[in-house]
């Protein structure tokens, strides 16, 4: 006979190990059956009983906060202290202005609406005289024009016409003298001929020698005149004209900026009576500032330069404010999911995304420890916002963890059976009470880390069943499956009794 190979030896093991362990299994199944408690006849209706599945369950922080605008315009009084002149007298306005008319706080105001008029009886006096001034110089500026179109017109006429035509001028008669002189010397060269042949005398030679004389002195006086004229007079003339100019343009120059001043010192006191009736530069909600306690919003109220008279938050952007207990800051960071629910409409729930954590705490608040340090979450709420308002409490989970597959259970299922945490669980109409170990929890469902199978079935409300009958259902050792993967039980769970935040898991469904 052949001895067998040793791989024959281990197949031959493994081959008996689980005939050994279907037989082991086989032989735990009929005891179980046998020595199992048989439960106790229960009639329950339908919807008294759930099956045990799985989900997807959030590790919530939970935490209580408000609702906010993510868009806050501050509305402040825009009117400014200045003075005006006119007629020697001088106007100064104080910025001060009384409320004449003011909306109820809270109304909701569409863009444009009037929500406060101020008394502007002091800019509409100062606008009276600033109109005066505005015209007096307007009819100065006029003026200047008018001087420096006259200067500028005698330039053209004296560039243009005068100079040229008396240049004109002297060029004829030195022309003229030039032709006089060379006709004198042809008479004298004609005398002395004359002379030479007895036909005239000298005394006559004299005489057209003196004329010939004469008509260079006056050749030579023309010319040193049209040069003079040419080279100083007109210069002269011209710079003497254009600093007329340039002193009739700097006059209207400076009556343009005086108008202007005016002009824009006018403005802004059209500006000022515009800024006493105040409109809502958006949609939004009046919230009244009442940053001093000493100057209330109201009516007849005196209101000065800079002070913030409202705030309008866009009720088109709405945000939930958290406040985090320190303990648990940390673990919040931003693109976290969050469920949102205020206390004036309960059955609505408003997703978001955590979108900043302030990184500083808040400031100490009067009644508030002082050891206890909260920390601001802004949440950015999606979808539709209709119905909030700025100052509304809410009630905040953010999620900060998920679990998957997780085995669960209705919180409304657990009982107490010896001191352990148990549920009762049915089969048929039969039903037992089971100890179960669990993981984590929050006030809708519990995850089931041992004790339980999923597909199994198990009363919904254990208050449901009567404490008589209760008392006669047998306890059934735990199911020897375990359900889950997640292996944290009760000891792992924070205690969170004392924390400003509750950290509790939910079953996720409105992600």
């Amino acid at each position: 006979m052949t001895p067998a190979s040793p791989s024959s030896r281990r197949g031959l093991s493994l081959t008996m190990l689980v005939i050994g362990m279907v037989v082991a299994a086989t032989t735990f199944a009929a005891v179980w059956t046998f020595w199992a408690p048989a439960g106790v006849s229960v009639e329950l209706p339908p919807n008294l009983v759930c099956p045990v599945s799985r989900g997807v369950l959030d590790v919530v922080i939970r935490t209580a906060g408000e609702i906010d605008s993510t868009t806050k315009t501050n509305v402040v009084c825009e009117l400014t202290q200045f003075s005006v002149y006119s007629s020697g007298s001088r106007r100064t306005s104080s910025g001060l202005s009384t409320i004449l008319r003011l909306v109820p706080e809270g109304t909701l105001v569409r863009k444009g609406d009037v929500i406060c008029e101020l008394d502007s009886s002091e800019y509409v006096e100062m606008e009276l005289q600033q109109t005066l001034e505005v015209e007096e110089s307007r009819f100065e500026l006029r003026q200047a024009e008018l001087d420096l179109e006259v200067a500028e017109a005698a330039r053209h006429e004296f560039l243009d016409g005068l100079a040229p035509q008396t240049l004109e001028n002297y060029q004829g008669q030195l022309a003229l003298a030039e032709s006089d002189q060379v006709r004198l010397v042809d008479r004298v060269e004609w005398t002395k001929r004359m002379v030479d042949r007895g036909y005239m005398s000298l005394s006559q030679l004299r005489s057209e020698e003196r004329n010939l004389a004469k008509a260079q002195l006056d050749v030579q006086r023309i010319l040193r005149s049209f040069q003079v004229y040419r080279d100083y007079t007109i210069p002269r003339q011209r710079a003497g004209l254009e600093a007329s100019i340039l002193s009739r343009k700097s006059i209207v120059e400076s009556r343009r900026r005086r108008l202007e001043r005016h002009e824009n010192r006018l403005e802004q006191i059209r500006q000022m009576i515009a800024n006493c009736t105040i409109r809502a530069p958006h949609d939004g909600m009046v919230i009244y500032a009442n940053d001093d306690p000493d100057r209330p919003m109201v009516e007849g109220a005196q209101v000065y330069t800079n002070q913030k008279l409202f705030f309008l938050p866009d009720l088109e952007h709405m945000e939930a404010v958290a406040r985090l207990n320190e303990s648990v800051v940390h673990q919040v960071k931003p693109g976290m999911k969050a469920r949102v629910r205020t206390e004036s409409m309960p059955d609505r729930t408003f997703i978001g995304v955590v979108s900043s954590v302030d990184e500083f705490p808040e400031p100490p608040v009067r009644g508030r420890p002082m050891d206890v340090k909260t920390y601001k979450a802004h949440i950015k709420l999606d979808g539709g916002v209709n119905g909030l308002l700025p100052g509304m409490n809410s009630e905040i989970e953010i999620v900060a963890d998920q679990s998957h597959d997780a085995l669960v259970i209705p919180a409304t299922a657990l009982t107490q059976a010896d001191g352990r945490e148990a549920c009762y669980v049915t089969q048929g109409d039969q039903v037992t009470i089971r100890p179960i170990r669990l993981g984590r929890s929050n006030t809708q469902w519990i995850e089931v880390v041992d004790g339980l199978s999923e597909g199994e079935s198990v009363v919904i409300d254990s208050q449901a069943i009567a404490p008589e009958v209760a008392s006669t259902i047998p306890l059934s050792d735990p199911s020897p499956v375990v359900t889950t993967s997640v292996t944290s039980d009760l000891s792992d769970r924070p205690n969170t009794a004392s924390l400003g935040s509750s950290q509790t898991p939910t079953v996720s469904s409105a992600f």
